[in-house]
């Protein structure tokens, strides 16, 4: 077996891994993706906002009202709950993505770790029962799909794999 020094190794980069990744991993990224990314936009909405609202005569009540809105009160507040769905999704595909296995399941405990996050960061007792319920079921939605998107990746990347014969 002649080997030359002098050449670069030769490497098949094109072959996707799928090898199974961490459960734990998985379900930790995704939750720093979705809770870490909501709450960082809409760190960033409220100072670009508060921002506005200093330009333009507003007050601090004005801005304390947006940031007590449940939601449906107003566009932007609606805005930005759309934006965490988002973020909800991206951190289900990342699950999904790292674990390589179990996407559905582990993008269920995603779920269920969001919600929790979600109430616990709130603290909120005097919050509408309803619409926590139904944010709360956004989340679960949000979450489950971005799981189902990684899962197709996941199995797209298989199918690449076997039909390049590695």
């Amino acid at each position: 077996m002649s080997h030359d020094p002098f050449r670069a190794p030769s490497s098949n980069v094109d072959v996707p891994n799928t090898a199974p990744g961490s459960a734990i991993k998985a379900v930790v990224l995704g939750l720093m993706t979705d809770v870490g990314g909501s709450m960082v936009s809409s760190l960033l909405f409220f100072m670009v906002y508060g921002a506005y609202l200093g330009v333009t005569g507003g007050t601090e009540e004005d801005l304390m009202s947006m940031a007590r809105s449940n939601g449906v009160d107003s566009p932007m507040a609606l805005a930005l709950s759309m934006v965490g769905c988002m973020f909800s999704v991206l951190g289900g595909y990342i699950c999904a993505r790292i674990a390589k296995h179990a996407e559905y399941r582990l993008g269920a405990i995603l779920a269920v770790c969001s919600v929790v996050s979600g109430w616990l960061l709130a603290g909120d007792s005097e919050a509408n029962p309803a619409m926590t319920g139904l944010f709360s079921l956004l989340t679960v939605a949000s979450v489950m799909t971005g799981a189902h998107l990684g899962a197709r990746g996941n199995r797209r990347a298989s199918r690449q794999l076997v039909a390049s014969g590695g």
